[in-house]
């Protein structure tokens, strides 16, 4: 959203919320198509903003703790993993290691592909089979 204010562009929760799952250059594509502007920048433009923007986000991470996971969620993995049942996590963010530790839920998933991993974002399946 601070991206969005920065470059003239109105962002509400519901748009917002439209904008998880996908890639940074998706994202940001969207917002600015959102906007009406995705023909004011340049191919370098775009990828100096999805610097930025990722950049922000990654620091915002830095304040995500273990009080941040939604109730239940924490019981519910360790039922799982009681129950010998294998948990992986497919994600589009290559943060997704980082949440996963800030959290403290790695210990839960037996397996994590993220972006690094893949061709295709979302949504393509091959984050599926990774």
């Amino acid at each position: 959203q601070q991206i969005a204010a920065e470059i003239g562009i109105s962002i509400d929760a519901q748009f917002n919320e439209s904008l998880k799952g996908i890639s940074r250059d998706e994202s940001l594509r969207r917002i600015l198509q959102h906007g009406g502007k995705e023909g004011d920048f340049n191919s370098q433009e775009r990828a100096q903003l999805a610097y930025r923007k990722n950049l922000l986000y990654v620091h915002s991470l830095r304040e995500l703790t273990v009080n941040a996971v939604l109730p239940g969620i924490r019981s519910l993995l360790a039922d799982l993993r009681a129950q010998q049942i294998s948990v992986g996590l497919a994600s589009v963010s290559l943060n997704a290691p980082t949440i996963l530790a800030a959290l403290e839920l790695r210990e839960f998933f037996t397996f994590c592909a993220d972006a690094s991993q893949i061709k295709n974002s979302k949504p393509d399946p091959e984050i599926f089979l990774a």
